[in-house]
C-alpha cells in the first residue's frame, strides 16, 4: 500500500529505507490518477518497495522547495540522495525498467 505523507515526514521516510520513490501528485490531475494506479500495481507486486505520495496542493511550499514544476513527478531516492526524477506518466513496464536501475 502506498502511504500519503506530509513534507514534514519526508526526511524520516527517506532515511528509513535504502531506496524510496516519492510521487508528487494532485487530486485533480488525470495523469496523476493513472500513474497512481500503476504505482499501486507495482507496490502490490513488489511489497518491499517503498512508495510515498505527496499532494502538491496540500504541501505547496514543500513541492516548490523540491522543484516540482509538473505533475505527476516521481523522484527516486537512494541512500537519501535523489538519483532520478521523472515528469509525466509512464506505463508499468517503463516505470519498472527505471526502478530496476536502482534496486
Amino acid at each position: 500500500m502506498i502511504e500519503h505523507i506530509k513534507g514534514a515526514d519526508f526526511e524520516e521516510k527517506i532515511s528509513q529505507n535504502d531506496f524510496v520513490i516519492i510521487d508528487f501528485f494532485a487530486t485533480w490531475c488525470m495523469p496523476c490518477q493513472a500513474l497512481g494506479k500503476v504505482l499501486e500495481d507495482i507496490v502490490s507486486d513488489e511489497s518491499s518497495l517503498k512508495i510515498y505520495k505527496i499532494d502538491i496542493d496540500e504541501e505547496t511550499d514543500f513541492a516548490i522547495e523540491n522543484k516540482v514544476e509538473v505533475v505527476p513527478t516521481i523522484v527516486f531516492y537512494k541512500n537519501k540522495e535523489e538519483v532520478n526524477r521523472i515528469e509525466g506518466f509512464l506505463s508499468k513496464s517503463e516505470l519498472l525498467d527505471e526502478i530496476k536501475k536502482y534496486m
